[in-house]
């Protein structure tokens, strides 16, 4: 298949269940008590954890030597680590069964030994949907790939809705909900993959195995980095505050995280692949390309970030529960962390494709100990805040080393006196959004200043010619208009 058109299907299929499950998201404000959110973020912290134990790397680890084997034992291959992780998930389930008592004082949730075992059972259908659907990825089967994953999406809605919107059972429905719908969606995938079997075989050469344990060791500590990283102020928060606050610091992450959804990923995707190839083709153009998608993603990003400022007033007055308003702050400081750490990845494609993972990983290490460090710093001084701005500052931090060790490796000029000048433009459009919160008690007129504030932005960068990307964008736009 060409690789555009399946770029395509991929990208296109992401951002309608992306959508689809974001919007979801202000439904749950009318559904469950802040207390109650909070507490589904911690389902959220959870789930994923049981579902990397079980799981143990495997789906990364059998893509990368699923083509490095002989034909005939690919299934084999496949059939190894379903049982391997069936194994997994009853020792998972056993220790979780008789830890309950230590695993409550840890989590905070409030639910019975059952419903901690319906989480591992939610976490092994997670980890076959995801396995699958990896599988599908392998065999170069995006159409296959973004069915299914699109009737996971609205299996696992329509058993979510059915708990809370039509039996009303809160936070103890969510867990019966997202049980039955990762294990609805994970026994028809496991159909799908019978129906293809040739055999059900499980022998492997001793030394495929090892490889695939080689493999997934990293994996695993890339993993548990980015947990840290991603849930740490959710838990010190449950630690040493209330659900209350966890429901807060929830909602306002998950809207912050559709900065990344909409815009950081899909950037990311769409021009690594291109710098990897001028990489390997002409190390000249790949510095020139890295430039100039540096100075595209800086303008196209400070600026979605100004829209999306402006557009959270509308959000929470029309779709959030008024009982969630506090979020609001924490989402804008979010926007901020995921601009930071997508520039982080951005620059640091110079350590991926130089093939530094062992530099990649051990700074992704540090800021995750710096993250952890400042969230336990930060919390009980500055409460919800605290824990988005350790989160903000660990991204700051892993900007930093990518961008010095990246440029020792390969230098490209950034420009960086410009980009400065042009990301202290923005904090004052920024800040001058969040001043407009005081000055007009009115919500629609708060959030049309914002959204002249964004206007008259990208009108003053035009203006003094900060980047000339911009300028043959908006002469083209001209064009168009005619």
């Amino acid at each position: 298949m060409n690789i555009f058109k399946s770029f395509g299907i991929y990208a296109g299929g992401q951002a309608v269940n992306a959508g689809i499950r974001f919007l979801l998201i202000p439904y749950y404000s009318y559904l469950l008590s802040v207390s109650d959110f909070g507490k589904v973020g911690m389902v959220w912290m959870f789930v994923p954890i049981l579902t990397m134990l079980i799981g143990m790397g495997a789906t990364a680890s059998v893509s990368l030597k699923y083509y490095k084997i002989e034909n005939e034992l690919r299934e084999n291959l496949l059939n190894f680590a379903f049982v391997a992780t069936f194994v997994l998930f009853l020792c998972i389930g056993t220790v979780v069964f008789f830890s309950h008592p230590v695993l409550e004082r840890m989590f905070l949730l409030d639910a019975s030994r059952t419903d901690y075992m319906k989480l591992v059972c939610a976490a092994y259908g997670a980890f076959l949907i995801e396995f699958i659907l990896g599988w599908f990825k392998i065999r170069i089967e995006p159409q296959r790939f973004v069915l299914f994953n699109t009737l996971y999406t609205l299996i696992s809605i329509g058993f979510l809705l059915f708990f809370l919107a039509v039996l009303g059972r809160g936070f103890l429905g969510f867990i019966d909900g997202t049980m039955y719908g990762n294990l609805a969606m994970a026994l028809i995938l496991l159909l799908v993959y019978v129906s293809s079997c040739k055999s059900f075989q499980i022998q492997l050469p001793r030394g495929v195995v090892m490889d695939l344990i080689h493999l997934s060791a990293p994996i695993v500590v890339g993993f548990a980095v980015s947990y840290v990283m991603t849930y740490s102020g959710r838990y010190v928060l449950a630690q040493v505050s209330t659900m209350v606050d966890v429901g807060i610091y929830t909602m306002g992450t998950r809207l912050g995280d559709a900065f990344n959804v909409f815009f950081v990923v899909p950037f990311l995707t769409a021009i690594n692949p291109v710098l990897f190839k001028f990489f390997a083709e002409d190390g000249t153009s790949f510095i020139q390309s890295m430039k100039r998608y540096f100075n595209i993603y800086l303008l196209s990003g400070a600026f979605l970030l100004l829209l999306a400022n402006a557009a959270l007033d509308v959000v929470f007055r029309f779709l959030i529960h008024e009982q969630y308003i506090e979020s609001i702050l924490i989402a804008q400081v979010s926007f901020w962390g995921m601009l930071i750490f997508g520039l982080s990845q951005l620059v640091g494609t110079v350590n991926l494709v130089r093939e530094r993972i062992r530099l990649v990983t051990l700074f992704s290490i540090c800021c995750g100990s710096i993250n952890l460090s400042l969230t336990y710093l930060l919390v009980p001084i500055m409460g919800v805040v605290g824990a988005i701005n350790a989160s903000v500052i660990s991204y700051v931090v892993l900007l930093s080393l990518q961008f010095f060790s990246s440029q020792r490796a390969i230098y490209v000029d950034y420009e960086i006196k410009k980009a400065v000048f042009f990301i202290g433009g923005v904090l004052i459009a920024f800040f001058l959004q969040l001043m407009t919160d005081r000055l007009f008690p009115v919500w629609w007129m708060t959030a049309g200043m914002k959204f002249v504030i964004v206007l008259l932005s990208i009108y003053l960068s035009y203006f003094f010619h900060i980047y000339e990307d911009m300028n043959l964008f908006i002469v083209k736009l001209k064009e168009r208009i005619g």
